[in-house]
């Protein structure tokens, strides 16, 4: 008696490439995108916004754009080479004051860092992963078992 096994490897591969980039890549993205924004800076939540918007979590690309967001990625606070600081106040005709910078000037890192209040974290995707890997991997491997149990 004999048994003849024939193995499609390049089916084989694109399965578990297909199990593996699709619907456990978007999965994942999204919760390592719901996770690292518990600790992004916030203020008026545009940053936070932009990553919803900017990100790709089908590609695992995840984007916070603004023109502010890299330097509170790192912490830095940037400032006008001329003045030395990050901005100044103006009034804004309500008896009130707005804080702008220079117009057209390109900042510089400072030695000064920010300090971020409520959890908030300078690298916070990072942080987030520092404390929600393991719940990441988990996900991502519960989503890719079922994709590779389907037909």
């Amino acid at each position: 008696m004999s048994v003849t096994v024939k193995f499609d490897k390049e089916a084989c591969i694109a399965r578990i490439k297909n199990a593996a980039e699709g619907e456990a890549l978007l999965i994942t993205s999204k919760q390592v995108l719901k996770d690292s924004n518990k600790y992004c800076p916030k203020d008026q939540g545009t940053l936070i916004s932009s990553s919803l918007t900017n990100s790709q979590p089908e590609k695992g690309k995840l984007v916070w754009k603004t023109p502010y967001a890299r330097h509170l990625y790192y912490g830095i606070i940037m400032v006008d080479p001329l003045t030395g600081k990050a901005c100044f106040p103006i009034d804004d005709g309500k008896g009130g004051e707005i804080l702008v910078s220079r117009k057209g000037v390109k900042k510089e890192k400072s030695n000064r860092e920010f300090h971020f209040a409520n959890g908030r974290q300078k690298l916070w995707c990072h942080y987030a992963k520092s404390k929600h890997l393991k719940e990441w991997q988990k996900a991502f491997d519960t989503v890719f078992k079922n994709e590779m149990r389907k037909k």
